[in-house]
């Protein structure tokens, strides 16, 4: 028996293919780097990262922070034995990697066609040969939405040529369709799509006879009155007892977009998902617990990170797999070492005026409703003009951290970004600094961040939480510590926000306030432990 949901972290857009034995899975991941996580299973249950297929975004650009632009929604195809996965760069195009080992390397994304507002993409290697490239529209970049649209595409390198063509308008019925995912069966090609948008949508299906339409449309899985709202895009599974599941997200505010798995089945040539496989009736709602898949692999094991882990002891002064930087990452974000510590380097802000627009901010998703995370760091190779600390951030950013002055002091400061939730860029307000002491061990150094789920009171639609039982906000509480010294900053508690499409996330970084580097910081370990409220 498993219990929704079945990763409570930010694995946005998630899509799952099961090849042998073994479950794949890989999710958005916008502009952070690496990207394209990499997750395997064998039961569709528990799920761990193995790598990332992008070590980097292909464009200069991504070099800056560009908040919740990069790699949307993509999905992934086994095929000639090859793994491939197709994404879409809303403001650049379409996009391909692809390997014949999941936990090798990745071909370099290579672009099969360009232009803004084609996202959601996923190819189709049709009977009699063809392939296409299956996709979505962003209204944000190219005027429109609520349709689907067919590129041809080369067989072996999905380079699509010709016109670009509507085979779906769902404005009058399926409002905002978006991430279809293509499959075929007893000579039905269905495109499974969500609609009604992500907050408060619901899952549908298509039915053709041929990928050109025309299509019969059904809604087989929606909120209903379960307390998850969505339910979002993902994948239809067939897994290898011979029963059939649904993987998709529910969007869960600054927690992100969180897995769920649904049981899912066949009646008169239509999908049946949720409920709706033992009522026998459409559309189902999502359930909170099932009897999940037997295990494909007895006594396999998959090696790699939990998909909820948080915490990390830096092994050899590397990072487990959770971690990914806020933007297109460089080698010299850290100082190499062997020592079971992390050294991240104090570079100069350059550009930046703010974290938020800093490169080498090293980040992970939240995992848990509630939860503390401790970093224990050594600021001692912070020179003059250096500063560390460690943050939450969402849709604006809170920072507890420790900096060295110009004349040589050193002190504690709490600061949190300042102006609109959507806005592309932010200002930085120190709230509170507290001058340490000559004797200070600034060798010996913890951030503490407390994060306590707030209780649902109500249904605010108006920020998207339709859960009715489960928190979709919190609030955060930072501290500081040394030995019998404690820093508390005098302010109210950081109450963070989702930013656009992502969940918030915990990080760590190190700058430099002058033109020159100013140094490092060590980081000795990161403890994250879910906590009662």
């Amino acid at each position: 028996m498993y219990a929704n949901p079945i990763i409570l972290s930010d694995y946005s857009d998630p899509d799952a293919i099961r090849v042998g034995d073994v479950y794949y899975m890989t999710a958005s991941s916008f502009n952070y780097t690496p990207g394209l996580p990499l997750l395997m299973s064998n039961d569709l249950v528990d799920w761990k990262l193995v790598g990332y297929a992008a070590k980097n975004l292909p464009f200069e650009h991504f070099d800056n922070p560009l908040q919740s632009k990069g790699i949307w929604a993509p999905s992934i195809r086994y095929h000639d034995g090859r793994f491939i996965i197709t994404v879409g760069l809303p403001d650049e195009g379409i996009f391909v990697t692809e390997s014949s080992d999941f936990t090798g390397n990745w071909s370099p994304l290579r672009c099969v066609w360009k232009g803004k507002g084609f996202i959601d993409p996923c190819p189709f290697w049709d009977s009699d040969g063809k392939a296409y490239i299956v996709h979505a529209y962003a209204k944000s970049r190219i005027g429109f939405k609520s349709r689907i649209g067919l590129l041809d595409a080369d067989p072996k390198t999905l380079e699509c040529n010709g016109d670009d063509r509507f085979i779906f308008n769902g404005e009058e019925t399926q409002p905002t369709i978006e991430g279809p995912k293509v499959y075929e069966r007893n000579g039905f090609v269905y495109i499974m799509a969500p609609a009604g948008g992500v907050k408060c949508g619901w899952q549908t299906a298509l039915r053709a006879k041929s990928i050109e339409g025309p299509f019969e449309e059904r809604i087989v899985l929606h909120q209903g009155s379960s307390h998850i709202n969505g339910p979002h895009q993902g994948a239809f599974i067939d897994s290898t007892d011979g029963k059939s599941w649904f993987l998709h997200f529910q969007d869960r505010g600054i927690y992100g977009r969180v897995t769920l798995l649904e049981p899912a089945g066949w009646k008169d040539d239509w999908p049946l998902m949720g409920t709706g496989v033992e009522t026998g009736t459409w559309p189902g709602e999502p359930v909170d617990s099932f009897e999940g898949p037997a295990s494909a692999s007895i006594g396999a094991s998959i090696s790699g990170t939990d998909a909820a882990e948080c915490s990390d002891v830096f092994l050899y002064g590397k990072t487990s797999l959770q971690w990914q930087w806020q933007a297109n990452h460089k080698e010299n974000f850290v100082v190499h070492h062997d020592g079971d510590f992390l050294r991240l380097a104090a570079l100069p802000l350059g550009k930046s005026k703010t974290i938020w627009d800093y490169p080498a901010v090293l980040t992970e998703k939240i995992s848990s409703e509630s939860f503390e995370a401790v970093f224990y760091l050594d600021a001692g190779g912070l020179e003059r003009g250096g500063r560390a600390g460690v943050l939450f951030s969402g849709g604006q950013y809170a920072s507890i951290g420790i900096e060295h002055r110009d004349d040589g002091k050193w002190k504690l400061f709490y600061l949190e970004s300042e102006n609109g939730a959507d806005s592309e860029s932010r200002l930085e307000a120190e709230k509170d600094s507290f001058l340490l002491p000559d004797d200070f061990c600034i060798a010996d150094l913890s951030f503490s961040i407390i994060f306590r789920a707030n209780p649902v009171n109500k249904v605010d639609a108006d920020e998207g939480n339709a859960d009715k039982t489960k928190p979709a906000s919190g609030r955060c509480v930072f501290s500081a510590k040394c030995g019998n010294f404690a820093w508390k900053p005098d302010v109210d508690a950081y109450e963070p926000r989702g930013n656009h499409w992502t969940g918030g996330r915990i990080g760590m970084f190190a700058q430099s306030l002058v033109e020159k580097d100013a140094g490092y910081s060590d980081v000795k370990s990161v403890k994250v432990s879910s906590i009662c409220v």
